[in-house]
């Protein structure tokens, strides 16, 4: 028995024919500086030893941390990542995890080339640790 052509499998038809113009004439996806900048920035902010910083007044003033800035050119990017880390983290240790979680989340999901990753550790908060309640 035949199939009744309705306009969907009439669309199919077409599609796997090679009607379809080719995926660089449907048009363009233009990724921007700033959500290189956000997908950095959550990537930072999820490295263990950095601190999610400002709020209110702070944060409007932008100091904030962590945050980036993202130079883009063509399908390549460079990355400036200025973070909180908390103490007694080793600095080094956490701005290498950064910078690599960084240039992987970027490559992985805008697939831009990210040239460099500059990580900033442009403040130490002690973070006290929290009390145990004693069961008395």
């Amino acid at each position: 028995m035949a199939e009744a052509l309705t306009p969907l499998t009439e669309a199919r038809s077409k599609d796997e024919e090679g009607s379809r113009p080719a995926s660089g004439q449907r048009g363009r996806l233009v990724i921007t500086d700033t959500a290189v900048e956000r997908i950095a920035t959550i990537a930072a902010s999820e490295v263990e030893g950095v601190v999610n910083t400002g709020s209110g007044l702070n944060q409007v003033m932008g100091h904030r941390y962590p945050k980036a800035d993202a130079t883009m050119a063509g399908d390549r990017c460079r990355i400036h990542v200025e973070i909180a880390i908390a103490w007694p983290h080793p600095l080094g240790q956490v701005c290498r995890q950064v910078r690599d979680e960084v240039r992987h989340r970027v490559t992985n999901l805008v697939d831009l080339h990210v040239d460099a990753v500059d990580v900033t550790a442009a403040k130490v908060v002690h973070v006290p640790e929290p009390k145990q309640k004693r069961v008395q």
